[in-house]
């Protein structure tokens, strides 16, 4: 866009989820000479960008850009703030507690039970599986000990994303399960990578020259996310989904329903052999 328009003096953008400029002084980076301000996600940091204007020849320009970048796991700044303004009841609800206690284990164990956990807490007689995206585990090393708490899902399942449930053919399926880049991209987008959940068996096998009929028949019950029913990703358009579709909508965000499969669970699939049940 900054290529073919020059008509910008800042863009200060989002949704790509980055950060930048990521200290305090940095130069922000220059796109066809013009500056983008990139303020990262989920509350990574909060950016204050002061600009110095000049007019010249009755057309105001950006004569310099000065930023300050206060990133909230270096600083108490933002949630020292947050609590100021946070009601109690929220806090409560906040830090309700499971009755799981988190044993010490690796961060790839845990994504692994807790995206095995999230397909099933959605589970129905009549699915097939599930499509949704990876949960995102960061330091877990401070949990060790402790039960697990409604904060905890908050920060592994970020967004809030329902379920929708949609069919999807053979076709659809190796799609959705073996991703590949787009037309001269060298890597698959991150939204775009689903964690597949195959209740039921799904003959994938196909011929090596014409495919058959069936392959395109939408007999599979499925559910993904509203977000890439939508068309996060692509993914309606890649799956040639409609309105009509949807055939049926969940009105629960994911991480409750997770919070309430474990809240009332007494015994965990055994990928989960690290969480152990400590009655509250």
């Amino acid at each position: 866009m900054l290529e073919e328009n020059r008509s910008f003096d800042l863009v200060i953008s989002g949704h790509d989820h980055r950060l930048h400029p990521y200290k305090t002084g940095q130069n922000p980076r220059l796109v066809a000479g013009t500056p983008v301000i990139r303020p990262g996600h989920s509350g990574q940091a909060a950016l204050y960008v002061v600009v110095d204007l000049e007019r010249t020849k009755k057309k105001w320009k950006v004569k310099s850009l000065h930023t300050n970048v206060k990133k909230s796991r270096n600083s108490n700044y933002i949630a020292s703030n947050q609590e100021k303004f946070t009601s109690r009841e929220y806090i409560k609800y906040i830090n309700e507690p499971l009755p799981w206690k988190l044993n010490p284990s690796s961060k790839e164990k845990l994504k692994g039970c807790m995206n095995h956990l999230l397909s099933v807490s959605c589970d129905e007689a009549t699915l097939d599986g599930t499509f949704f995206p990876s949960i995102r585990v960061y330091r877990i090393r401070h949990l060790f000990g402790r039960n697990l708490k409604r904060s905890d899902l908050f920060k592994w399942v970020k967004y809030d994303n329902k379920t929708v449930t949609v069919r999807l053919s053979q076709r659809d399926i190796k799609l959705l399960t073996h991703p590949r880049p787009e037309f001269g991209a060298y890597k698959v987008p991150y939204n775009r990578k689903l964690i597949p959940w195959i209740k039921n068996h799904i003959n994938m096998e196909s011929s090596r020259f014409l495919p058959a009929k069936n392959e395109f028949e939408k007999q599979y019950l499925f559910k993904i996310t509203d977000y890439h029913f939508w068309g996060g990703g692509g993914l309606r358009s890649k799956l040639f989904l409609s309105d009509n579709d949807n055939l049926a909508s969940s009105h629960e965000f994911q991480r409750d329903k997770l919070f309430n499969y474990l809240k009332s669970a007494t015994s965990l699939p055994d990928i989960c052999d690290f969480l152990e049940y400590k009655a509250l």
